[in-house]
């Protein structure tokens, strides 16, 4: 019974071998939604961080405070469907046996960047 469940034909739903192809756009697709949400935090914080003191001690038209929580929603919106597209490429590449994060090029310190890939890893 193993033997033949684990020497029988493959079916279309196991994972097979990724082509480079699809790997190198795959780490490609990763990485750029990283960034993307990483900016889109950076600009929901800058958002809120400016908005609301503006809005607490000016008070601002109905119009406009409508229009800046819209905006946070919005980015809120998108910062989740970022989400779940790094949620769904690193569950590919856990699937397809590759189980490090591609390179991101960081702008970080050395002392801060993570080990990223196999080249990276101590030892």
């Amino acid at each position: 019974m193993t033997c033949a469940v684990i020497d029988g034909r493959r079916g279309g739903w196991l994972p097979g071998v990724m082509t480079k192809s699809r790997s190198s756009l795959s780490d490609r697709t990763l990485r750029s939604v990283m960034w993307l949400d990483a900016f889109l935090s950076a600009a929901v914080a800058v958002l809120c961080a400016v908005a609301s003191p503006v809005v607490a001690a000016v008070g601002l038209p109905q119009r406009i405070v409508l229009a800046l929580g819209l905006a946070a929603i919005g980015c809120a919106v998108l910062l989740a469907a970022c989400g779940a597209v790094t949620g769904v490429l690193i569950m590919q590449r856990m699937r397809a046996g590759r189980y490090q994060l591609p390179g991101l090029r960081l702008p970080l310190p050395a002392a801060m960047r993570p080990p990223i890939g196999p080249e990276d890893s101590p030892g």
